[in-house]
């Protein structure tokens, strides 16, 4: 793992502020929440970002926000339950990766259902609070596979 440069530090920070000065502006998560998103796309170069907020039984989750905000997902609810990479992510409390989602059987209906979207590559982190696994925040790459750097996935996490 290779350190940051001045740089992307610096460009880490300024990604940081602006989540920061939309969270005080603003009492809207749903506005916060998209805001986020928006960061990710740009910092990390994406396609497509989107937040899912899991259900108290750990079953479904529900897409509640998204960037751009035109794709498509938003309110799209997942299967969480009988998916092994979404099982693993909420026993491990660790970020998930497929390189080709729609043909990775960890995926499951997930990946089906994302492969429609033209998702190729996804990386899913945990929204982790008081050691219980909220949600995920997905990063996707449409149309092409995409890697992520040990410096991106620590980014999001």
């Amino acid at each position: 793992m290779s350190s940051l440069s001045g740089r992307e530090r610096a460009a880490d920070l300024a990604a940081i502020f602006r989540i920061a000065t939309a969270v005080s502006s603003s009492f809207n998560t749903h506005e916060i929440l998209n805001v986020t998103c928006s960061v990710a796309v740009e910092m990390l170069g994406v396609d497509h970002c989107g937040l899912a907020l899991f259900d108290a039984q750990m079953e479904h989750g529900k897409v509640v926000a998204e960037h751009p905000d035109a794709f498509g997902t938003l309110g799209l609810e997942i299967q969480v339950k009988g998916i092994p990479a979404e099982e693993r992510l909420i026993r491990e409390r660790e970020p998930v990766f497929s390189m080709d989602v729609s043909n990775d059987p960890d995926f499951g209906e997930v990946g089906a259902h994302a492969g429609e979207y033209g998702i190729k590559s996804m990386l899913l982190v945990p929204i982790v609070s008081k050691n219980r696994v909220l949600g995920t925040f997905g990063l996707d790459a449409i149309g092409h596979e995409r890697g992520f750097t040990d410096e991106e996935v620590g980014f999001c996490k």
